[in-house]
C-alpha cells in the first residue's frame, strides 16, 4: 500500500493505492498538487484492483464503492468526487467550470468557458505555446470580493491529440480514453499563486468559418452563461446568480468562435492584450 498527499486549495488529502498502475495514474495527474500537508487529512480515498477480475475498486470514508475496468473512467470517478468535495471545503469560492490561464508576468488571467467537448482544454494548450502559463483547464476556482482565481494546476487533460504544432510530450499519462499532460511537461511552469481575473471568453467551436471571430458580451450576457456554468451556486448569495452578476460587471467579457487552433491562440492573446489596455475592439 502506497500514500498519497495532496494539497487542493489548501484541502489535504490522503489517497492509498494497493495496485501500482494506478498508483501511477494518480501520481501523473496530481504531481503539482502532492505537498507537505499541514494538519490531518479532511478527504480520505482507498484504491485497490481485484486479482480476479481486475476491476479497480475505489472507495472512501463518506461513500460506497465504485468499481470500474478502465483507468480512466477510475481517475475520472476520483477527480469528480474530489472536485464536488473540495467545492463543499472551500464554499466562500465561486467555482466555475472553465479553464484559467495567466499572461505570464501580467498577474492577470484569462478564463476560457465553454461545455465539455468545445475544445476548451485543447485551447488552453495551445495558449501555453503563446506565452501563456498554467492555472487550470477544468476549474476557475473565484474569489469573488478580490476577483482573484486560484490555481488547480492537476494534469491537463485531453481527450484527443492537439493538431501539429502542439505536440503532447514525452511522458504524458495516456489512459484508455484520454491524454493527460502534467504540468511539469508543459512549455512554462504552472501558476502558484492566485492571478486576478481580467476577461472571459465564451468558446464556440465553429468549424465553417476561417478565420477566428470575437464579439464583446453584454453583462446580462455574461452573467447568464457564467451562471449556466457555476458549479457551486448554492453555496452563494442570491443561489449563485448574485455572483454571476458581480463577475460579469467586473472584467469584459467575450463570445469567441473557433475554427483551427493555430489562429485562435494568436487572435486571443491580441485580444486579452487589447482589454489589458482597455483599448476598443476594432
Amino acid at each position: 500500500m502506497s500514500r498519497i498527499e495532496l494539497s487542493v486549495l489548501g484541502c489535504n488529502i490522503a489517497i492509498d493505492c494497493a495496485d501500482p498502475h494506478a498508483h501511477a495514474v494518480v501520481m501523473a495527474n496530481y504531481s503539482l498538487l502532492r505537498a507537505q500537508r499541514d494538519g490531518p487529512a479532511v478527504l480520505r480515498y482507498a484504491i485497490d484492483r481485484d486479482k480476479s477480475s481486475e476491476q479497480f475498486l475505489l472507495s472512501s470514508d463518506r461513500q460506497r464503492s465504485s468499481t470500474t475496468s478502465d483507468d480512466a473512467e477510475l481517475l475520472y470517478l476520483l477527480e469528480k468526487d474530489i472536485t464536488i468535495e473540495v467545492q463543499k471545503l472551500r464554499a466562500d469560492l465561486y467555482f466555475v467550470h472553465g479553464a484559467a490561464l495567466e499572461l505570464a508576468d501580467t498577474g492577470k488571467a484569462l478564463a476560457l468557458i465553454a461545455p465539455s467537448g468545445f475544445g476548451k482544454s485543447t485551447t488552453a494548450w495551445g495558449m501555453l505555446h503563446y506565452g501563456f502559463t498554467y492555472l487550470s483547464d477544468e476549474l476557475v476556482p473565484l474569489d469573488l470580493p478580490t476577483m482573484l482565481v486560484y490555481p488547480y494546476p492537476h494534469a491537463l487533460c485531453l481527450k484527443k491529440y492537439p493538431p501539429a504544432g502542439y505536440p503532447v510530450p514525452m511522458g504524458a499519462l495516456h489512459t484508455s480514453r484520454t491524454i493527460h499532460i502534467p504540468p511539469e511537461l508543459m512549455p512554462s511552469a504552472a501558476c502558484s499563486q492566485p492571478v486576478t481575473l481580467a476577461a472571459i471568453f465564451f468558446v464556440e467551436y465553429t468549424p465553417e468559418i476561417r478565420e477566428p471571430a470575437v464579439e464583446p458580451v453584454s453583462i446580462a450576457e455574461a452573467a447568464a452563461r457564467i451562471f449556466a456554468n457555476a458549479l457551486n451556486p448554492l453555496a452563494h448569495c442570491g443561489d449563485g446568480l448574485d455572483g454571476a452578476v458581480q463577475v460579469a460587471k467586473s472584467v469584459p467579457s467575450f463570445k469567441f468562435f473557433v475554427p483551427s487552433l493555430n489562429p485562435t491562440c494568436r487572435f486571443i492573446k491580441n485580444i486579452f492584450q487589447q482589454a489589458l489596455l482597455k483599448t476598443p475592439l476594432c
